[in-house]
């Protein structure tokens, strides 16, 4: 084979690239990985993984002024925000998998070609990189997304943050505007609040984080107005201005104003460069790649995976498809990616996580369910260590199958796997209510609300 022709190219190096490019190779195939950014992809780099890290920090920080109530004495707690980066920056560099020249030589060992260029297709099969144009007979896309900037008068030319940069920020600002209310936002929101900045969460519509449990997201969004945040709910931008800090105005004429403005509105393709059209590839309105249940684009050579396919964009999912995708690249017996069902968290304190359908959802449906809730604070766990906000929320259909779960807890991230797994194989609240589990721990919570439901 000559060295410009491979039997894989894989475009872009986060969650999915990586876990096809890998797996490919355990095939004996030639690969090429393209990445024009740093390997790992934003969640290594700008989204999942610093942000957690630096919410703990925000949090302990946080619990710190509340030590008295443990029978403990701490004064002069502070944050060290020039410490906190550096300790941040070695962490995702370690995430990533070390300095370049440490990852440079995990790939060649791999035997795969790490080019470190913009993608752009030549056509079907060749893909130009720098100076040179590669070949493969089978192609994975896997470029991921980029934040949606929206088109808001004065916007474009203000000085916005975004994800990419507010992690990173050296110094931290007096207050701060955020756009946007989903998990990205309201992340942030809690995160800089608790390192002092005067956080504005501005959301378009009538509740934060319009994809969960509505009540629940109502007990979070509590929990964060009582942290001094402003939720500013049906605030639709309409200009920005940009002097001497920025100013966000909304529909009405109402003006706010803050030293900085963070962009969390939602998430676009990011498929700017690669001249998908002369490779023949479909997308839909807003520029998603189309991929069917195989993860198979319009072009039957090349398949398509992660954020940049459009659906469920988390790094699990990600992870899960790039098994799938090398697989089906090198296979006459295709399989379909369905990993239902799929969790989601929120990592504020408490976290909210979900995993199945809403209220919302099942009633729209008209499909019939029961609900069942148990306060955090009636499990024994959360009152020995005073963590009491939040519920559990289980919806059941008549015969017990649970359809939803939806948890507002200190470790809800963590509970959420036991109704995940519940789902999977479709147990029911008595088989939940029936199980034998530590106490006190967090997930008899799981226990005991499904013993509710069920004795209900």
């Amino acid at each position: 084979m000559a060295k410009n022709e491979y039997d894989l190219i894989v475009i872009g190096g986060g969650a999915a690239g990586n876990g096809a490019a890998f797996n490919a190779k355990k095939l004996r195939k030639r690969v090429a990985l393209v990445e024009r950014d740093l390997v790992g992809g934003t969640c290594t780099n700008y989204g999942c993984d610093p942000s957690k890290a630096l919410l703990h920090t925000a949090k302990l920080l946080h619990e710190s002024k509340q030590f008295e109530k443990y029978g403990l004495e701490a004064h002069g707690v502070k944050l060290n925000w020039s410490l906190a980066q550096a300790q941040l920056k070695a962490l995702i560099q370690e995430m990533r998998g070390g300095s370049e020249e440490e990852i440079n030589q995990t790939y060649e060992e791999a035997g795969i070609d790490l080019i470190r260029e913009h993608g752009e297709f030549v056509d079907a099969h060749r893909v130009r990189v720098g100076e040179r144009i590669i070949s493969a007979e089978k192609i994975i896309i896997t470029t991921g997304s980029k934040p949606l900037i929206p088109k808001i008068e004065g916007l474009e030319s203000a000085d916005y943050l975004t994800n990419r940069d507010a992690f990173y920020l050296e110094t931290l600002p007096k207050s701060m505007i955020i756009l946007g209310s989903g998990p990205v936002g309201t992340e942030f929101a809690q995160m800089f609040s608790r390192f002092g900045v005067a956080v504005t969460l501005v959301e378009a519509t009538d509740r934060i984080l319009p994809n969960d449990e509505r009540d629940l997201v109502e007990g979070l969004a509590s929990i964060l107005t009582d942290e001094g945040i402003k939720i500013r709910l049906n605030a639709k931008a309409v200009a920005v201005k940009q002097a001497n800090g920025t100013t966000v105005i909304l529909e009405g004429g109402e003006e706010i104003s803050a030293e900085k403005l963070l962009v969390a509105v939602g998430r676009a393709p990011a498929t700017d460069g690669l001249n998908l059209a002369a490779a023949g590839i479909e997308t839909d309105a807003d520029g998603w790649i189309r991929t069917d249940a195989t993860l198979r684009t319009s072009q039957s050579h090349i398949f398509a995976a992660g954020d940049v396919s459009g659906g469920y964009q988390f790094t699990h999912v990600a992870n899960q498809q790039g098994d799938c995708l090398a697989h089906n690249a090198f296979s006459d017996s295709l399989q379909t990616f369905n990993r239902d069902p799929i969790p989601w968290v929120t990592y504020c304190s408490p976290q909210l996580a979900h995993v199945g359908q809403t209220s919302a959802q099942l009633e729209e449906a008209d499909i019939e369910f029961a609900t069942v809730m148990l306060p955090i604070g009636d499990i024994a766990r959360a009152q020995l260590l005073k963590k009491e906000d939040g519920c559990i929320k289980l919806l059941s259909d008549p015969d017990g199958k649970i359809l939803g779960g939806h948890i507002l807890a200190e470790n809800a991230g963590e509970l959420i796997g036991t109704l995940v797994l519940a789902m999977r194989f479709n147990a029911t609240l008595e088989d939940l209510a029936t199980l034998t589990l530590p106490y006190p721990s967090w997930v008899e919570g799981i226990k005991w609300a499904a013993d509710k439901g069920y004795k209900a």
